[in-house]
């Protein structure tokens, strides 16, 4: 009897320690993780609160061209002071850009090296001490560089498609549970070879496959910049779309006017660009209509995606807007520009990240080599982002 006594109380025992190890488990991990930020309406929320993004890019060197010399790990772009720098701008978000071959060669697809991985580890952590939320964005997938029209791969060979879905996945499953990220940007700036329904269907089957691992993060929706056989279809408000999955920000990106924007820029045909603003010079906005280089226009602009989101009751997120440095040169106007259009993104509450940080055409820091050189540094935007963020109810 004393026998039998002493296996029920092991048993008791025993059954009270599984009992609470599942109770410990499902704190530590609920369903719905409470301190990821995600969609409510047209607003994004943690903790029961909510948050308004605004930040800048990291380019991390991840194209592959005559300009740039493509680093698997970019070591050189950015440490963990550069957290602690944009914080003290008054900053709260980094749109992290990737090049799949951080990832992943073409000799070996599908085969993850850990050098990426721990290279956003390492990003996480610098993030986390400083409060700083990643934004992970592909900006170069398998295919190729989507904006220059040369990723064309991307569309027409399935084998791409897979590898690039299997890679979200991938990512997914490896930060499911972590809150620093904010979000997965799927694609940087898809330019598809025949209709928007190429893009419309890769980022539903990715999403799927995100969902199948991870149910709590943001997808970071693009919408197409065009269809590349037909250019009067670029930087229209009907390339955004809605796709099958509630938790989503629907993101643009935003340079006009790009002759001012974008004048000298070494890869485009601009040459002098002018000053901003200018009333006496003439631009034409998305349809052809005739306009003034001054504000109203870049409200105009800009409106149209405020009312995407209005009008299906989602957040809207600017990933990209920025100028050459020659827009800061001469009182051209460059800070005027980026201040016109933070105060207009601000008042409709659309979270933004600058292009970009640190590169020598777009960069806050202009240096090519070696990490943010404080010598280098365009301080007229440095000085209009602490006036615009630190202090403010914007975070």
């Amino acid at each position: 009897m004393s026998i039998m006594g002493d296996l029920m109380k092991f048993k008791l025992k025993n059954t009270f320690f599984i009992i609470l190890f599942l109770m410990l488990i499902s704190v530590i991990y609920p369903d719905d993780i409470k301190d990821i930020i995600k969609r409510q309406g047209n607003k994004l929320i943690v903790n029961s609160k909510e948050i308004y993004l605004s930040g800048i890019s990291f380019g991390n060197d991840v194209y592959v061209d005559e300009w740039e010399n493509f680093q698997e790990v970019p070591i050189y772009h950015h440490s963990e002071k550069d957290y602690k720098r944009i914080k003290d701008w008054g900053m709260n978000v980094v749109r992290f850009y990737m090049n799949y071959e951080t990832f992943e060669d073409d000799f070996k697809p599908f085969k993850y090296k850990q050098t990426g991985w721990d290279w956003i580890d390492r990003n996480i952590k610098w993030a986390k001490k400083y409060g700083i939320y990643i934004i992970l964005d592909i900006h170069i997938p398998q295919g190729g560089t989507q904006y220059t029209q040369e990723g064309t791969d991307l569309w027409s060979n399935k084998k791409n498609q897979k590898r690039f879905i299997a890679l979200w996945k991938a990512i997914a499953e490896r930060y499911k549970d972590e809150p620093i990220i904010a979000g997965y940007d799927l694609l940087n700036e898809p330019v598809v070879t025949k209709s928007i329904d190429q893009w419309r269907n890769l980022a539903n089957r990715t999403v799927k496959a995100i969902r199948e691992v991870d149910k709590n993060h943001i997808i970071v929706m693009e919408c197409i910049l065009g269809v590349a056989t037909n250019w009067k279809s670029f930087h229209r408000i009907e390339n955004m779309f809605l796709i099958d999955d509630d938790n989503v920000l629907y993101s643009f990106h935003f340079y006009h006017p790009h002759s001012f924007t974008h004048q000298f820029a070494r890869w485009t045909q601009f040459k002098e660009g002018g000053k901003y603003p200018d009333d006496t010079r003439m631009e034409y906005t998305v349809e052809g209509e005739p306009t003034k280089r001054n504000k109203k226009y870049i409200e105009y602009e800009i409106k149209k995606y405020v009312n995407f989101g209005k009008k299906n009751n989602v957040p809207v997120f600017c990933g990209e807007f920025g100028a050459d440095y020659h827009c800061f040169e001469k009182n051209k106007g460059g800070e005027k520009w980026a201040e016109d259009v933070i105060d207009i993104f601000i008042e409709n509450n659309i979270h933004f990240t600058y292009h970009c940080y640190h590169e020598s055409c777009f960069g806050v820091f202009q240096n090519d080599e070696g990490l943010p050189d404080e010598n280098q540094a365009i301080n007229e935007l440095i000085e209009l982002f602490k006036t615009k963020l630190l202090n403010k109810d914007v975070k």
